[in-house]
C-alpha cells in the first residue's frame, strides 16, 4: 500500500532529539531489554531474594540502572537484576521510547517475538472507564486489545489499496502497528455500521470519550486533520494508554503523541 510521502513535513524522526542520561532507578521506563541467558529476578536492589527465574531471550522493560543493577518490569511486577545479564535491545529503530513511553509508528517498530499480551494494567483502566460510561448510558466494548506481529501480518494482506493513502494503522506493517504493544484500545459501541469506521466519530460513544478518555490514561491516537503528524489516518475508535498524567497534558493541548514527544 502506497503512501502519501509525508516524511519533510513529519515530526516523529526523533535521532536528533537529546534524551536524558539514565544514572539512576526510575519510575518511568528508560528502554527494553533482552535476556542473555535463564536470569533470576531479586525483590530488592541488593539481589538478596530471588523472586523469579526469567528464560532466555524474554523481554524486560528497563526502568533505569546503577551500580551494575538494573530495574526491570515483568509481567506488571518490579524487580531487580544484573546489567550483565540483559542486553540492551532499545537501538535501530526498535524499542523506541521516549518519556517513558514505547513509540510505534511507521518509522519505529517492535520485533516479530515480541509478544507481551494485553496489559493488564490497561485492561483494568479500560473496564474502570467502562463502568463510568455505563453510568452515563454509554456502552463501551473493547475490540482488540493486543494484536500480535503474525496477526498484523494477516490483517496487512487485507489492506485497501489506494495510491493516494496515507495507511490506516489496522492495516500497517508488520512491527509497526502499536497493537502489538498491548497498551491501545479498539474500541466499538453499539452501532455495528459504525464500529471500525470513521462514522464511528459520529457516534455518542466517541462523543463521551473525547471527553473523558484522558482522565483514565488514554489519548485518541490518530487524531482527525493530524495525519502530517502521526503519518495514519483518523482512526475515531482507536486509543492509546500513555498514563494519566501525561494523557491529560496531551488533551489540554489537543496535540499528537509524536507532537508531545517531540516537546
Amino acid at each position: 500500500m502506497k503512501k502519501i510521502e509525508l516524511e519533510s513535513k513529519m515530526p516523529y524522526n526523533f535521532e536528533t532529539l537529546t534524551l536524558p542520561e539514565v544514572k539512576d532507578f526510575s519510575d518511568i521506563a528508560t528502554n527494553y531489554a533482552k535476556t542473555l541467558k535463564k536470569v533470576s529476578l531479586y525483590e530488592t536492589e541488593e539481589l538478596l531474594k530471588e523472586k523469579v527465574k526469567v528464560e532466555e531471550e524474554k523481554y524486560l522493560e528497563v526502568f533505569g540502572y546503577k551500580d551494575g543493577i538494573s530495574k526491570v518490569k515483568f509481567e506488571d511486577k518490579f524487580y531487580f537484576v544484573k546489567s550483565s545479564n540483559i542486553e540492551n535491545v532499545s537501538k535501530n529503530k526498535l524499542f523506541k521510547v521516549i518519556k517513558g513511553i514505547l513509540l510505534v509508528n511507521t518509522e519505529y517498530k517492535l520485533p516479530s517475538d515480541f509478544n507481551p499480551g494485553f496489559d493488564k494494567f490497561v485492561e483494568k483502566q479500560f473496564d474502570l472507564m467502562k463502568v463510568d460510561a455505563n453510568r452515563d448510558r454509554i456502552t463501551l466494548d473493547l475490540h482488540k486489545g493486543f494484536i500480535s506481529y503474525e496477526e498484523q501480518k494477516q490483517l496487512n494482506k487485507n489492506a485497501p489499496k489506494n495510491d493516494k493513502y496515507i495507511e490506516y494503522a489496522m492495516y500497517s506493517s508488520a512491527g509497526h502497528n502499536e497493537s502489538q504493544i498491548g497498551q491501545s484500545l479498539d474500541i466499538i459501541g453499539k452501532d455495528e455500521e459504525k464500529n471500525l469506521k470513521e462514522s464511528f466519530k459520529e457516534t455518542e460513544e466517541f462523543k463521551w470519550l473525547i471527553k473523558n478518555a484522558h482522565k483514565y490514561g488514554f489519548i485518541l491516537r490518530y487524531p482527525e486533520n493530524k495525519e502530517d503528524k502521526t503519518n495514519y489516518k483518523f482512526e475515531p475508535w482507536h486509543f492509546r494508554f500513555v498514563g494519566v498524567e501525561n494523557a491529560n497534558k496531551i488533551f489540554k493541548k489537543n496535540i499528537t503523541l509524536e507532537e508531545f514527544l517531540r516537546q
